[in-house]
C-alpha cells in the first residue's frame, strides 16, 4: 500500500460528499461517506481496475470460495453490508445511485444479503476442507463483539 492511499481515501470520500451533498450521505449513519467505509476505496478502483464485474468485502469473498460458485454465489450478511457506504438499512437495499456516484459505473455485480439465519451454501472438494459442509454468512467483527458482550437492542 502506497503511503498516500489514506489520503487519497480521505479526499476521494470528501469529493464524494461535495458532489451528493453531505446531507444525503448522512440520511443514514451507514450511509456516511468516509475513508473508512467500503465506498471510500471502491470510488478510486474506477480507474484502477476498469474491468471489475463485481464488489464484496474480504470475508464474503472467503465465503464465495468455499461454496464455489459463479457471481449468484457471491453472498454478505447485513452488517457487513451497512458498512459498504451504499447500503441502507432502512430500506434493506443497496443505494445504486451512491454506488455509481462512487464508481461511475452501474453494472457491478453486489452479493445479496441474506438473512442471519440464511445458509450461504455448502463446501466444495478443495483438498484441504470436505465438500457438504454448511456455510453461513457469518458477520462482521463489531457485531461479533455486540453478541460477545450479550448486548440488548
Amino acid at each position: 500500500m502506497t503511503p498516500d492511499l489514506p489520503l487519497r481515501r480521505r479526499t476521494w470520500s470528501r469529493s464524494l460528499e461535495l458532489r451528493r451533498g453531505r446531507r444525503q450521505w448522512e440520511a443514514f449513519p451507514s450511509l456516511r461517506s468516509r475513508s473508512a467505509n467500503f465506498a471510500g476505496s471502491l470510488g478510486m478502483s474506477r480507474w484502477q481496475w476498469p474491468k471489475t464485474a463485481a464488489v464484496c468485502l474480504p470475508h464474503d469473498w472467503l465465503t464465495w470460495k468455499l461454496v464455489g460458485g459463479g457471481l449468484q454465489a457471491l453472498v454478505t450478511d447485513r452488517g457487513d453490508a451497512s458498512g459498504t457506504g451504499y447500503w441502507s438499512p432502512a430500506t434493506d437495499e443497496y443505494r445504486l445511485d451512491l454506488l455509481e456516484l462512487a464508481t461511475g459505473r452501474g453494472d457491478l455485480h453486489l452479493p445479496t444479503v441474506l438473512a442471519p439465519d440464511a445458509l450461504a451454501g455448502h463446501t466444495v472438494e478443495s483438498g484441504a476442507i470436505p465438500a457438504g459442509l454448511a456455510v453461513s454468512v457469518g458477520t462482521g467483527d463489531n457485531m461479533a463483539a455486540a453478541l460477545g458482550l450479550g448486548a440488548v437492542v
